[in-house]
């Protein structure tokens, strides 16, 4: 049992490394856009001094780390979102994830005091960290009240009506000979009344001759000529003669479905986040576009050749 229990607490710790060193660098990187002060660690609003005892709203201290009951519990809440079994009301669970928080805290306390999270490293992974948090936010923040109306709905549905339909599906048949002359002679006997399936059954040197040459529903041709022969057939069709990858082809349109116009009702909250989508990005590039006759911009392209 206590084995058991071992791998259980080694495995929920790996987890909630990675849960909440995100949230720790989330966080992090949201202090430095609201340039606040630069600190190294997490420290609460509450905590003005490094040193002293346990405010009444704190939980943990170790050194000038300190962290409150709601900070705490919105961690609880980030490792809920990772792990959905996780209960965060369960007294046990709570005691260790505090045991795993002091854990981490004491690898951090003892990195800063060595050098190491001064690394070039960490440095470097944290100013990349906090770029993309910038872009992202800023991104956000131009964007975030852009909206679609139904008119454009209607409009953008209005304007691609032939793309707006439902795929077409054929049942199909083939028959593959290795002699075109053959492939030939078959066609005739099958426009002048044989049954395509048995012609199949005696004569194809396919696979699927057994069935009577049947390929099942098909969306997708396996090779363009095949498809440039099935284009123009209706229901009931043949196609002419045609060569492909193992010989000679005649292929049989026995059914045919899709098609159609899609209803509008079915497209429209597709079509409103592609519509959105579009805007975002163009009040983006507008932005950028905007922003270069603000900015200097030298760059040494030879040096991308070396």
């Amino acid at each position: 049992m206590r084995a058991v229990n071992q791998i259980s607490l080694t495995v929920f710790s790996t987890l909630l490394i990675f849960s909440v060193t995100g949230c720790d660098l989330i966080q992090s990187a949201k202090d430095l856009l609201k340039k606040e002060e630069p600190k190294k660690t997490v420290v609460s609003k509450a905590a003005s001094k490094n040193s002293g005892p346990l405010a009444a709203n704190e939980l943990v201290k170790i050194g000038s780390w300190r962290m409150t009951l709601d900070e705490f519990n919105e961690r609880l809440t980030a490792l809920k979102g990772v792990l959905p079994d996780f209960d965060e009301n369960d007294l046990e669970s709570k005691k260790l994830v505090l045991d795993e928080l002091i854990r981490q805290q004491l690898v951090v306390a003892d990195a800063e005091q060595s050098g190491l999270a001064e690394s070039k490293e960490i440095a470097d992974a944290v100013e990349e960290f906090r770029r993309t948090l910038i872009v992202r936010q800023a991104a956000a923040e131009m964007t975030e009240n852009i909206d679609v109306t139904e008119e454009e709905i209607q409009a953008f549905y209005d304007e691609n009506k032939e793309i707006l339909i439902e795929p077409i599906e054929m049942k199909v048949r083939s028959i593959v000979l290795t002699e075109q002359p053959a492939a030939n002679d078959l066609l005739i006997q099958i426009l002048q009344g044989a049954d395509f399936a048995e012609m199949a059954k005696q004569n194809s040197i396919a696979d699927n001759a057994a069935e009577g040459g049947d390929m099942g529903w098909i969306t997708d041709v396996p090779f363009p000529e095949m498809a440039n022969a099935l284009i123009p057939l209706e229901k009931g069709d043949v196609s002419s003669v045609f060569r492909g990858p193992d010989g000679f082809y005649i292929v049989k349109v026995d059914d045919k479905k899709g098609g159609e116009q899609i209803p509008l009702q079915e497209v429209k909250e597709d079509i409103r986040q592609n519509r959105i989508i579009f805007k975002q990005q163009e009040v983006i590039v507008d932005y950028i576009e905007e922003l270069r006759s603000k900015f200097d911009i030298e760059t040494n392209e030879a040096l991308l050749s070396q």
